[in-house]
């Protein structure tokens, strides 16, 4: 078996953009994901 050579991969997660974040919001408001999405986003500015 060979391996599969694969290219660099950056995984880091950043905040979101003032766009993302109008997209969370309408997404939190639908699906009740308020302190959920509110911790996450603590996190990500940290």
């Amino acid at each position: 078996v060979r391996d599969l050579p694969l290219p660099e991969v950056d995984a880091r997660v950043t905040p979101p953009s003032d766009a993302g974040r109008a997209a969370l919001r309408v997404l939190s408001e639908r699906w009740g994901l308020g302190g959920s999405l509110d911790r996450l986003l603590t996190a990500l500015e940290g």
